[in-house]
């Protein structure tokens, strides 16, 4: 119901206030009708006044002096008889003798213009200096107009002012302004309209509708004048849509003090109705939002329709079937993790234990030299190594997520002691190291033995990554320090994780083609960066290598410290 009287008060408040526009367009259009008709009929006045003057015989006697100040002293009782704002007398080739204007007027400048108007034909509207004005000439001859000798032009006018425009104004409700080369000459418009319709309207291009700056529109539309102009000249109208709009409000209110009556007795009525008829439906809702959310609920029957009871029986059967089916599910997932588990363990304990069962049997061998024997002790002391490290990791990721011993530690020590933890593994033989750190900006809250952990994961993993044939093998670790974090890169130059694990890189049990190892370390790497509040990603992989990047926070009193440091250098 709201909907239908907010629509249908929209609908009737755009139909009057369009009708009242469109009756506006056309009272505009018949006003701009009216002040072509005006100005046609005060044109063929000026014509006819400027002919009758030409025709008498004193300014015929003037002009035959050929004396500029005669002409100009005398000029001035002829200006008096024609009764115009503006009077002038010129030679046969337009250039004026004599110029007489109203009270103000740059002389010099309006002869100015006017000399180079007067040969242009079908010139009425002169515009000097800031003032526009409608004239009208005629050429003085002696004898008739056919075989006579021409002695001159006569040139009859009147000034259009801000006066004339504000009588056409109430004469027919509608404004109007001049315009040269977009430089306001006079104008009845509102000065909040005059900007926004010259820029808004273009000649012939119709009307425009703006808004006039008090909350109501405008139609406005122009016409250009330049043909008949000395120099660029265009004339803009506007009417308010003021009274149509207010007409609009006020069959609105009508209708809307209406709508808001049938909408309470008629709302008040439909609320009671619902009410009773979805009341059964929002407690459903509730049992089936908790059991969605996991939350703890108490089953109850509706007292309702035919079909919420069936909804409910429907409801609680498919509860029971769904909670038995994630049991299962449960179930089987780690049934599924402790299989995957222990076929990783069970391999590399096997792998590990026959070496050490190998090696140690020849160390038992009393014929072998003292060199053979430190290499069979290098590899049991190997495999020692790795089974202790497979069963650490083992332990971590069961307990992640407990709280470990947070305490400030300077970012590269701990990479100095991960590092020499890894270059004692045997895949980091002939690895190339190299470490880059951010001086005096590396201060993080952290579990020191978990951060080593991690970053050991990260770059054992960098010195067992695939590499093409001849390619020397390095592990590169930078660190930068962003205004709250430090970020830790990891770089390898491998040839790149394989498309089919890098979506479950993270994953537990998952490993890039590695031939052993548990595929826990990138898993552990990540929860370890997460129980900082920091993050572990693949930044990018490729034939020119992967790169990790370890996100940590940063102590507040070091955040403050780079700050300052980043305004200083800026």
């Amino acid at each position: 119901m709201s909907a239908f009287t907010a629509s249908s008060l929209w609908l009737i408040w755009h139909q009057v206030r369009e009708q009242g526009a469109r009756q506006e367009e056309t009272e505009l259009s018949q006003s701009i009708r009216s002040f072509g008709t005006a100005e046609e009929e005060r044109y063929a006045s000026l014509q006819r006044e400027t002919a009758l003057v030409a025709e008498l015989p004193s300014l015929k006697a003037l002009l035959t002096t050929d004396d500029d100040r005669t002409i100009q002293d005398a000029g001035a009782t002829f200006w008096r008889t024609a009764g115009g704002s503006l009077f002038a007398l010129a030679d046969t080739n337009g250039r004026v003798r004599a110029i007489y204007g109203p009270a103000g007027a740059d002389l010099t400048a309006l002869s100015r213009d006017l000399s180079l108007s007067l040969p242009q034909e079908g010139k009425r509207y002169l515009v000097s200096n800031g003032r526009l004005f409608h004239y009208a000439s005629n050429p003085v001859s002696f004898g008739d107009a056919l075989h006579g000798v021409q002695l001159g032009i006569a040139v009859d006018g009147y000034e259009i002012d801000t006066g004339m425009l504000r009588q056409l104004s109430q004469t027919s409700g509608t404004e109007a302004a001049f315009f040269s080369k977009h430089t306001l000459i006079c104008a009845s418009l509102p000065r909040a309209l005059i900007e926004s319709a010259t820029e808004r309207t273009a000649p012939g291009a119709g009307m425009t509708r703006i808004s006039d700056g008090n909350g109501y529109l405008s139609i406005v539309t122009s016409r250009d004048l330049s043909l008949l102009a000395n120099t660029p000249l265009g004339v803009v109208f506007q009417r308010s849509l003021a009274t149509a709009e207010r007409t609009a409000h006020a069959v609105s209110r009508s209708i809307l003090l209406l709508g808001c009556w049938v909408l309470l007795v008629g709302g008040g009525f439909m609320i009671v109705v619902a009410r009773q008829m979805t009341q059964p439906l929002e407690s459903l809702a509730r049992q089936v939002d908790a059991f969605g959310t996991g939350r703890e609920h108490t089953r109850k029957s509706f007292r309702g329709t035919r079909e919420i009871a069936q909804l409910e029986q429907n409801f609680t059967a498919m509860e029971a079937r769904v909670s038995d089916l994630n049991k299962a599910k449960l179930e089987s997932e780690k049934l599924a993790t402790i299989g995957s588990m222990a076929t990783s363990v069970s391999h590399d304990l096997r792998h590990n234990l026959a070496t050490i069962y190998a090696h140690a049997e020849f160390l038992i061998d009393v014929g072998i030299s003292q060199e053979e024997r430190e290499d069979f002790f290098e590899n049991i002391k190997g495999a020692v190594l790795d089974t202790t490290e497979m069963l650490e990791s083992l332990a971590t990721f069961s307990r992640t997520g407990q709280a470990g011993r947070f305490t400030p530690e300077r970012l590269e020590v701990v990479i100095g002691r991960a590092l020499a933890q890894v270059q004692l593994h045997p895949a980091a033989a002939r690895v190339a190291f190299q470490t880059e750190v951010v001086p005096n900006s590396s201060v993080v809250l952290c579990d020191a033995k978990q951060i080593e952990r991690a970053l050991r994961n990260l770059l054992l993993n960098g010195c067992q990554a695939r590499r093409p044939a001849g390619r020397d093998p390095a592990v590169r670790t930078e660190v930068q320090c962003g205004p709250d974090s430090l970020n830790i890169e990891v770089l390898d130059n491998g040839i790149g994780v394989s498309a089919e694990v890098e979506n479950s890189l993270f994953e537990p049990f998952v490993s890039a083609g590695k031939q052993d190892g548990t595929g826990l370390g990138l898993t552990l790497a990540r929860r370890i960066a997460e129980d900082h509040g920091g993050s572990l990603v693949l930044r990018h992989t490729g034939g020119e290598g992967t790169i990790f990047e370890l996100t940590l926070p940063l102590l507040k009193e070091v955040q403050a410290r780079v700050a300052v440091e980043q305004e200083i250098e800026a």
